[in-house]
C-alpha cells in the first residue's frame, strides 16, 4: 500500500511505503527507516522517488532471478526423464473396447453423467457444500486433462476431495471394464484433447518405472 505522509522540513507530500506493505512484501518494517532518513538528509522530491524507484527495480531484478533458478517450466519433465519430443503418438482406440464401454458406461454412468456424455447442465455452478455437479467426459468437459491412472482411480475409488461426489465403482467393475469405459470417452474427443490425455499419461507411465 502506498500512502501519503508530510514529510520534515518539507512541505510537499511524497508517497511512503507503509510497514503494513512492506511486511505484506516481505520487507522488513524498518527498511521504512530508511526511507525517513532519506528525507532528513534533505533529499528533494525527484531524487527521493529516484532512490525509491531504484531500490524498487534492484528486488525486483533479485525476485525474477531467483524465480528462474529455483523454478520449471509447466508442463516438463524431471531432468534426466523423455522429453515431450519422445513422447510416441497416442495408440489407436480399440474398436471392441469402445463398445463394451459404452454399454458399461449408458448402465453404471449415464444417469449421472447423461447418455450422451454431456453431464449436468450447471455442472460448473458448485453446490452450496463446495462440490460440483458430474462433469460432462465429453471434450467439453477436463477428464481428458487427466491421466488414465487417475481416471481408474476415480471411478474405482471415488473421489476423495471436497469438489466431487463420485461415488466408488470398484465392487461393480473391474480395472479393465474401468479402462474401457475411458477408451468410450476417449472416442468422443477431438484429435487435441486426445493427444493432451495421451501426453500426461504417458508421462506419469515412465514417472511409474
Amino acid at each position: 500500500m502506498i500512502v501519503c505522509r508530510r514529510a520534515k522540513h518539507h512541505g510537499s507530500r511524497v508517497p511512503l511505503v507503509s510497514s503494513s506493505a512492506a511486511r505484506t512484501r516481505g520487507a522488513a518494517p524498518g527498511r521504512v527507516v530508511v526511507v525517513w532518513w532519506l528525507l532528513e538528509m534533505g533529499l528533494g522530491r525527484g531524487r527521493f522517488v529516484a532512490a525509491v524507484l531504484g531500490g524498487v527495480l534492484v528486488l525486483v531484478g533479485c525476485a525474477e532471478a531467483a524465480v528462474t533458478e529455483t523454478t520449471q517450466p509447466p508442463g516438463t519433465l524431471p531432468e534426466g526423464m523423455p522429453t515431450v519430443e519422445d513422447i510416441p503418438p497416442p495408440p489407436e482406440l480399440d474398436p471392441v473396447a469402445v463398445t463394451e464401454g459404452e454399454v458399461l458406461y449408458q448402465a453404471q454412468c449415464a444417469t449421472c453423467h447423461g447418455r450422451d456424455l454431456s453431464g449436468h447442465p450447471d455442472w460448473m455452478t458448485p453446490n452450496e457444500d463446495g462440490s460440483f455437479k458430474p462433469p460432462p467426459h465429453d471434450d467439453s468437459g477436463h477428464t481428458w486433462d487427466h491421466s488414465d491412472q487417475l481416471l481408474l482411480k476415480i471411478v474405482r475409488d471415488g473421489g476423495d476431495f471436497s469438489q466431487t461426489r463420485m461415488p466408488t465403482f470398484g465392487h461393480l467393475l473391474d480395472d479393465d471394464e474401468i479402462l474401457a469405459i475411458l477408451e468410450f470417452f476417449k472416442a468422443g474427443w477431438g484429435p487435441e484433447e486426445r493427444e493432451f490425455q495421451w501426453r500426461v499419461t504417458w508421462q506419469e507411465q515412465q514417472r511409474d518405472r
